[in-house]
């Protein structure tokens, strides 16, 4: 029987792709860029995998070590961007793949799958021994780590067609630290709970909006008492800092942005650029306006336009020191649904952010120019602030781009 030969995108200076021969159990399900650790000089890399080498070579070959992947971490367009990344700039492909997905050479926290549905493993009737043996499972409530479905081959092509029918979702098992509190937010069930004395200053709030305990007593008229009192009630819900929003330390949410009525040059901007974003049609605009004159306004309600139409939207800045300037903005319009990714965060951080932005949680991600590699769903608009600046140019690490 004829081996399994693979091209594999090594993490590091290589224009060239390296072939490898890998193991029956190791080609089950091969997705575009799993990842392998393979023998490398005297060392072991990561590899990425590219595509299958359909024809032989005339020298000898080594096998990999393991294979890290049983579900590629990319969605198939971040992976081609890439690679065309790799290509446009003479960049070699593991080390742009690599850029794309944290802590990549130091391997990877371990995957696991969570329940979306609950309904559907309620009701699941099947003769397929793995597919029930998951459902039990699922149903427990725990998630199901990927070192277990490694275990049973049978359960990968289950969990496959699980994840593309949208009943389960992956998520990276990362360092869990204390998480940081940045405010309240009201339960969308608050009437229920039958609390008439708090009611008239409670209507005040708004839903999906983040405040902290200090803006709840001097702005609204709680006293610390009372927030505690409607957190534990279930009136109010805590809401932890998961998507980079501790970059609000230095710039507090800007509540009355969204109140404030667009100039007639803003309406203007926004009637041109309303269109392309309706019907998902790229065209660029150019946005020109001295410091203060309210381009973030634009920026804000446009980025509301893509993401009331089921779209994303990317936000990028010059330095990461901007990206806490635009999220207070951005964050008085979207609340947590907007986070930011840089290279400052650490890479366990970066994973968690990178999860919410792969799972649709996250809607605008802001960030400088690492942030084009966030896994961004159904992408409606491009931001470029200070599109000029010299910082958007990488000269490193590699790869080196232009965002």
């Amino acid at each position: 029987m004829a081996e399994t030969l693979i091209n594999l995108a090594v993490v590091g200076p290589y224009r060239n792709l390296f072939t490898y021969k890998i193991r029956s159990e190791d080609a089950v399900d091969l997705q575009k860029g799993c990842r392998f650790l393979a023998p490398f000089g005297n060392g072991m890399k990561v590899g990425f995998f590219v595509e299958k080498q359909t024809e032989p070579v005339g020298y000898r070959m080594r096998y990999v070590r393991e294979r890290i992947d049983t579900f590629s971490p990319f969605p198939e367009y971040l992976f081609e961007f890439c690679r065309w990344i790799s290509d446009y700039y003479f960049a070699g492909p593991g080390e742009t793949l690599a850029a794309a997905l944290p802590g990549t050479a130091k391997r990877k926290p371990k995957l696991e799958f969570v329940t979306i549905d609950r309904n559907f493993f309620e009701k699941i009737d099947s003769n397929n021994k793995a597919a029930v043996k998951l459902a039990t499972k699922f149903l427990k409530g725990s998630p199901v780590r990927e070192d277990y479905i490694s275990r049973d081959k049978a359960m990968i092509p289950v969990i496959r067609d699980w994840l593309q029918s949208g009943v389960i979702a992956p998520r990276y098992r990362v360092k869990t630290t204390r998480k940081k509190v940045i405010g309240y937010r009201l339960r969308s069930s608050w009437k229920e709970k039958g609390l008439p004395k708090a009611a008239e200053q409670i209507d005040r709030i708004q839903p999906d909006t983040i405040y902290t305990g200090k803006q709840l007593v001097e702005d609204y008229g709680f006293t610390t008492y009372q927030v505690t009192k409607l957190h534990k009630n279930d009136v109010l819900e805590k809401v932890y800092d998961e998507s980079g929003l501790t970059d609000l330390t230095n710039y507090p949410i800007r509540y009355d942005l969204p109140g404030v009525e667009l100039l007639d040059g803003q309406k203007h901007a926004l009637d041109e650029i309303s269109p392309t974003i309706d019907e998902k049609r790229f065209e660029p605009f150019m946005l020109f306006g001295i410091t203060g004159s309210g381009k973030t306004l634009v920026y804000c309600h446009a980025a509301k336009r893509a993401v009331e139409a089921g779209g994303s939207v990317l936000v990028t800045v010059p330095e990461i020191a901007l990206s806490g300037l635009l999220l207070s903005s951005f964050a008085a319009f979207f609340g947590d649904r907007v986070a930011v990714m840089h290279s400052g965060l650490t890479p366990g951080q970066r994973y968690a952010v990178r999860e919410k932005i792969a799972s649709g949680d996250i809607k605008v991600v802001i960030g400088p120019r690492s942030a084009v590699f966030s896994p961004l769903k159904d992408l409606r608009l491009i931001i470029v602030d200070e599109e000029h600046d010299p910082s958007y140019k990488q000269d490193d690490p590699a790869p080196r781009y232009h965002g």
